[in-house]
């Protein structure tokens, strides 16, 4: 074995942990903290038939390969990936003749190579008492993913607070713009109706109650009135306009007073609809179709919506 590997981590107060006679970490739990200058460090641990060692890395560190195990007729192992462990147990060969006894003082080694480039050999030795488990901390990586995170989340802070600035400009930009195209629309025509139409499905009632042409918009003013004992929750909306038996869809904007509608019995929900017309596209008639999403699956078309 290259002499590299023999390089001593050593026990202080950094890492502390008990030990036996013959120098093995006997403490339930072990830490040790890695360091660049000992990239090829040694430890020692004991452990015991029965029990698994459980030998923990630094969050988001990798393996270059498998651990590589001394004597694999003794020790076995299992690699857990998220997060990442080694978990490692003595056990007598099969088909021996061997009893716990016989392996009390048997050892083995077993090389483990971080993808960072530190280069970990344990010395394991088959004891009473064992460590149950091994957390290997890395200062260094822990004190770059700290600042790293820090970083992270200030530049995650500006992006959030320049997003909301720009939020707000745009907001009172669409706000000044949505008032001007009104006004402008108000001055070039404004006409509205009442209306009284309705229709039925299955105790679905949708009715409209005004149609406004301003500017080259037209706006209807609708309700939908559940008046059944089954709750009623929106699939869709459609504006259509009517030409004969042809209905036709239209671009339209919905605009609920409260949100998309769920509605319990005798319930209301109150809504705009507002869609682009000119002289060559507007129409004499228009029509709107409101599909339920589950239940009854009702569906009502309220035609001969007209000016």
């Amino acid at each position: 074995m290259n002499s590299i590997f023999f390089v001593l981590l050593s026990v202080n107060m950094a890492n502390p942990c008990a030990t036996d006679g013959h120098g093995f970490c006997t403490d339930p739990v072990v830490t040790y903290s890695l360091s660049a200058s000992e990239p090829n460090p040694r430890v020692r641990v004991s452990c015991s038939l029965g029990n698994v060692l459980v030998i923990q890395f630094a969050h988001g560190e990798s393996l270059r390969g498998d651990p590589a195990i001394g004597n694999a007729a003794l020790f076995k192992f299992k690699l857990q990936k998220e997060p990442l462990q080694l978990l490692l147990w003595p056990t007598i060969p099969e088909g021996s003749n061997l009893t716990s006894d016989d392996v009390l003082g048997e050892t083995s080694n077993v090389q483990i190579n971080l993808a960072s480039g530190t280069n970990i050999l344990m010395e394991l030795r088959i004891a009473e008492r064992s460590v149950q488990r091994i957390i290997f901390k890395d200062p260094g990586r822990e004190k770059a993913d700290a600042l790293r995170r820090k970083v992270r989340e200030e530049v995650e802070q500006e992006l959030q607070a320049s997003f909301e600035a720009r939020r707000r400009a745009l907001d009172s930009e669409a706000r000044s713009k949505a008032l001007s195209l009104v006004a402008k629309g108000m001055m070039k025509r404004i006409h509205c109706t009442d209306l009284t139409d309705r229709a039925m499905v299955d105790l679905l009632v949708v009715q409209a109650h005004r149609i406004c042409h301003i500017g080259d918009h037209v706006y209807i003013d609708l309700s939908v009135h559940n008046r059944a004992r089954d709750l009623f929750a929106l699939g869709k909306i459609e504006t259509l306009s009517v030409n004969g038996e042809k209905y036709k869809p239209l671009d339209a904007v919905v605009e609920w007073r409260r949100g998309l509608p769920q509605l319990k019995f005798d319930q209301k929900a109150r809504a705009v609809v507002v869609f682009p017309v000119s002289e060559e596209t507007a129409a004499s008639e228009y029509a709107v179709r409101i599909t339920e999403n589950a239940g009854k699956k009702r569906i009502v078309t309220l035609d001969g919506i007209e000016f």
